[in-house]
């Protein structure tokens, strides 16, 4: 909406920048631990002979091809187990700093409860219950001199006395920012208390609904049906129909699909519903509910709260304790006791009123729409019998088809791809300059042996043309050419290659998420985004160049093996067909089975993410709800699962390691037969090659064949990015074909009028039969006009404004601004030009500081944020809390003041930028606020954006009827539209709003 894609994609770059730079040393660690391991093998040899000759008479010792070859084969035998040790060390150092932060992860202060139980009468004697009377028994809440605080810092409630008895309905109003949250989320046991006692009748019979919904990945029935207290239909049809659940259970996927990570499927009224009846079926004594009902329609927030908060409501015959925080006077006319929260010489206090409070939302101020519909395909309009079918219709602009929404079915990547895709992403000059060092270790590797044949071949026939120490040294120089290749070809890889093919595989990864169409995005699982970016980069980063290296290094070594067989003693190599057949036998058995289970324990863990995700977002209701055996249960259960690829994979590596040694010990038996078959025919120094180098060939072709298999089951990483590249819709943007591309003036748009002509939006395309959210739309709006959206659930209220976004398709009609079809403007500018609050626009989860949300582009004076967080009455609070340096996800923001600060951005940007953007789209910006909240800062809006086209999606008829214009939808269809005036005197709508 916000056009952040590039400002977010560098923030998110510069991470992954210093990751790889922070991980420079580790890099450098592997690199020393390569040529560590390395290094036994080749100078142990050296080593021999020298003390050898040292011990054995120097110039005088007897070197021949039986004892230089025999200690030649075992120093390579035991060499490779030792550099397999050397190489797991990294491996075991980073073990155990993964363990040493998770003793550290342990060793942090676990959260203690400070509620305490209420006594049980029915736990006390007789005599004690007849001198305690029945006063405790009908308690559910007490609070006797209770300070509250989100953090253990200065207090925001002080000194709270409350008692609620059981079957009480407490309703709690106060302004936005008082502590209504905090006083309920005490009770549930999710606030710091600072002093005083808090005791509630059962510390696990507390049910709390949070003004944010928590839904997880399940279908939307599961999400409430699952935390049931019984599972009779009967219990759990009164519970459906008293949360008025019937629209949420007519959706296809209802019982079967999903409603995406957070409820990105549902609308905001939906998702809150859902909610509630979770809360409800769970049929806890005590209920909390935290301003459930701002999400909610006139009518079905009626419905809702007579059925379970009115005199004959399912909590009333169930006698369950309510208490709850609300804006508006009908719901709180519902409760026995009105607890206002309020400002009294600088203090907040807890009291019992009798008269509501000025500020209190009337019914009046309410409309029939819920807050905005989802903006993805599940809020579709589901009155489809009156709509047209425009199938068929071209819009008049159109250049060329739109991206596909739905991607296409996966299918798997070829390898050459998957290798081309990895040497793109490290550069082919790279590639090339490590395939260079591959060959010169290798030769380098094995000259040596050809000098010992020589040294050996010399001393067998008395020439003394060269001393020992001759042979000697330079056989000690030759053994330290390949440990100065492998240095400088592991420095080439750990230093230059990881870290750019780590940048070009992520910023390709973060690119393709970032261009994907809106609705693709939201119903993509966050676990599996988050799977992608983790597990898949971390092989990338880190087993990938290892395997590279091990498979190249074994490879070319095998090949100049291979090239010394066949010139010493060709006869051997008259086994070599029959092993390489039974090596590609293998291999191809392997990797077929291997390949897969690398997958699969790439994307199963996708789900284990998922659910941690889901846990840690929504851990104070899991806590306060206390779901806390059942998450940890069902995390475990997806544990499990998630490791059982890994195991079968184990497995599978363990039969490929005892095939192969099977297959080496029996290489060995047929060398030796023809090392003693042909003695008479060959040298002794070229027997002894020719044994030494087939013996360790088999050795070297099975490490070759187990780094090859680990490569490519680690190549499967690659493959998933490739994949997910290939399938991922990409948002059309004329960007893509320049002869489209219309220059926009600065200024644009320089006054502010909008037109929509015969305007048909979907979330999907479907050339068969589409389901329009915006049918057939003319709208005109003149510059400078504030115009208020209103309609029901489903109306086409948000899409509306996503259209003029491009976030959703448009195959029919035209939008325009300033006279310029905006489906001739690339989307970045076009989402640039339009300054967008949507109903959660701050992040309070993101862990910038305060000042980076509200000026995320550094325009704004400290001085003028500071006046404007004033002028909309938030200074104080975020100044006790640390100012403009605090953290966000520190803030313990409530959604009411979320929206405020979110208004605070535009207002900063309008300060400093006044002409900039003359278009503000509004959607539900101020649905959780009160009334005396809102009319505030619609007055400083008012001032700031004098001359701009406002077009505001909002729920409230007085706030509606103070615009210039109003626009009223019904089904994607507009209905009505006019001067606020004469809307508001004929729409069935408004009087029937007013009536009331």
């Amino acid at each position: 909406m916000a056009a952040a894609e590039a400002r977010i994609g560098n923030i998110i770059k510069t991470l992954r920048t210093s990751e790889i730079h922070a991980a420079r040393i580790f890099r450098r660690l592997l690199a020393a631990t390569v040529l560590l391991s390395y290094a036994t093998f080749t100078l142990s040899p050296f080593l021999i002979f020298a003390t050898y000759i040292a011990a054995y008479g120097g110039s005088n010792a007897d070197i021949d091809a039986t004892r230089m070859f025999s200690s030649l084969v075992l120093v390579a035998l035991l060499g490779s187990p030792l550099i397999h040790i050397f190489q797991a060390m990294p491996s075991l150092g980073a073990a155990y700093g993964c363990f040493k932060r998770i003793r550290q992860f342990l060793s942090t202060p676990e959260r203690s409860d400070p509620r305490q139980t209420l006594p049980d009468p029915d736990e006390k004697s007789a005599n004690t219950a007849a001198l305690s009377g029945s006063l405790e028994s009908d308690l559910a809440v007490s609070m006797t001199n209770v300070s509250l605080a989100w953090t253990q810092d200065t207090p925001i409630l002080e000194n709270v006395n409350l008692t609620v008895k059981k079957g009480q309905h407490v309703a709690i109003v106060g302004r936005v920012g008082t502590g209504k949250s905090l006083l309920l989320k005490s009770i549930a046991g999710e606030a710091e208390q600072l002093g005083g006692e808090l005791q509630v009748q059962k510390l696990d019979g507390v049910a709390f609904c949070s003004q944010i919904p928590w839904l997880e990945n399940v279908s939307a029935e599961c999400n409430w049906v699952q935390y049931s207290s019984e599972q009779e239909p009967d219990w759990q049809t009164r519970v459906h129909e008293a949360c008025s659940l019937k629209d949420i259970a007519s959706l296809n996927d209802y019982r079967t699909g999903t409603v995406g990570s957070g409820g990105v499927r549902l609308s905001g009224g939906q998702r809150q519903r859902i909610a509630l009846a979770r809360a409800v079926a769970s049929r806890k004594p005590l209920l909390l509910l935290d301003d459930v009902f701002s999400a909610l329609d006139r009518a079905t927030r009626d419905h809702i709260s007579l059925e379970l908060l009115g005199k004959n409501g399912l909590l009333r015959k169930l006698g369950t304790t309510a208490i709850y925080s609300t804006h508006n006077s009908q719901i709180a006319r519902l409760a026995d006791v009105i607890l206002e929260i309020t400002d009294v010489n600088g203090h907040r206090i807890v009291r019992e009123v009798q008269q509501l409070p000025d500020d209190l939302d009337d019914d009046v101020n309410d409309e029939t729409s819920e807050a905005p519909e989802a903006c993805g395909p599940s809020t579709d309009v589901k009155k489809e019998s009156d709509a047209t079918n425009a199938a068929e219709v071209k819009r008049a602009s159109e250049g060329a088809d739109d991206a596909e929404i739905v991607p296409s079915l996966s299918s798997p990547v070829r390898d050459r791809e998957v290798y081309m895709r990895y040497f793109r992403a490290m550069g082919f000059g790279n590639a090339a300059i490590f395939m260079l060092f591959a060959a010169a270790f290798a030769i380098t590797l094995k000259f040596p042996d050809v000098w010992v044949s020589w040294w050996s071949a010399a001393s067998s026939s008395n020439d003394t043309t060269h001393s020992i120490q001759y042979w000697l040294g330079i056989y000690g120089m030759l053994v330290i050419l390949p440990l100065v290749t492998i240095s400088l070809w592991v420095a080439h890889l750990m230093l230059r290659i990881v870290p750019a093919s780590a940048t070009s595989l992520h910023a390709d990864l973060l690119k393709t998420a970032l261009n994907a169409p809106f609705a693709f995005m939201s119903g993509q699982d966050s676990g599996s985004l988050i799977n992608r970016f983790n597990q898949d980069l971390m092989f990338v980063d880190s087993m990938l160049p290892i395997d590279l290296l091990n498979t190249c290094s074994e490879m070319f070594v095998g090949l100049i093996q291979v090239i010394l067989i066949a010139i010493v003693a060709n006869q051997a190599l008259a086994v070599l067909g029959p092993l390489l057949a039974v090596l590609y036998a293998i291999q191809r058995v392997y990797l077929r089975t291997s390949k897969q289970l690398r997958l699969m324990d790439l994307e199963w863990k996708a789900d284990l993410h998922t659910k941690f995700g889901e846990t840690c977002s929504g851990l104070a209701m899991v806590r306060a709800n206390n779901w806390l055996d059942s998450m940890r249960a069902k995390f475990f259960e997806k544990l499990d699962r998630s490791q059982e690829p890994f195991y079968l994979l184990y497995m599978v590596q363990r039969w490929l390691q005892l095939v192969l040694n099977l297959t080496v010990a029996g290489l060995a038996v047929v060398i030796a037969g023809i090392s003693v078959g042909l003695k008479d025919k060959i040298a002794a120094g070229a027997v002894g090659v020719a044994f030494l180098n087939a013996t360790t060939l088999g050795e070297t072709l099975t490490n070759f064949i187990v780094s090859w298999t680990s490569l490519e089951t680690s190549l499967g990483a690659i493959a998933r990015i490739a994949s997910f590249e290939r399938d991922t819709p990409r948002e059309k943007d004329v960007s893509m074909a320049v002869d489209h591309h219309q220059p926009l003036p600065d200024n644009w748009p320089s006054k502010g009028s909008i037109s929509f002509e015969n305007t048909w939006c979907t979330y999907s395309v479907d050339s068969n039969s589409p389901v329009w959210n915006i049918r057939g739309l003319n709208l005109d709006i003149p510059p400078g006009t504030r115009v208020a959206v209103c309609g029901r659930t489903g109306s086409g209220k948000s899409t509306m404004m996503l259209a003029l976004l491009r976030m959703v398709e448009m195959p029919i009609g035209v939008i325009s601004i300033d006279g310029v079809d905006i489906s001739k403007i690339p989307l970045t500018e076009l989402r640039s030009r339009l300054y967008t609050i949507s109903q959660d626009a701050f992040d309070d989860l993101e862990p910038t500081t305060l000042r980076q949300q509200l000026d995320p582009q550094h325009q704004c004076t400290d001085d003028q944020l500071v006046d404007t967080l004033a002028g909309c009455g938030l200074w104080d609070r975020v100044n006790n809390l640390g100012g403009l340096d605090m953290k966000c996800d520190e803030l313990n923001l409530s959604k009411g003041e979320g929206q405020v600060l979110a208004i605070c951005k535009l207002i900063g940007e309008k300060t400093v930028n006044p002409n900039v953007s003359k278009i503000v789209l509004l959607d539900e910006a101020t649905s959780s606020l009160d009334d005396e909240t809102e009319v505030k800062l619609e007055t400083l809006l008012l001032d700031k954006l004098r001359g701009h086209t406002v077009i505001s999606v909002l729920h409230r008829l007085d706030a509606a009827a103070r615009y210039d214009k109003i626009a009223i939808l019904e089904n994607g269809v507009l209905v009505d539209y006019g001067d606020a005036k004469d809307v508001v005197s004929r729409s069935a709508l408004f009087q029937r709003g007013l009536s009331q």
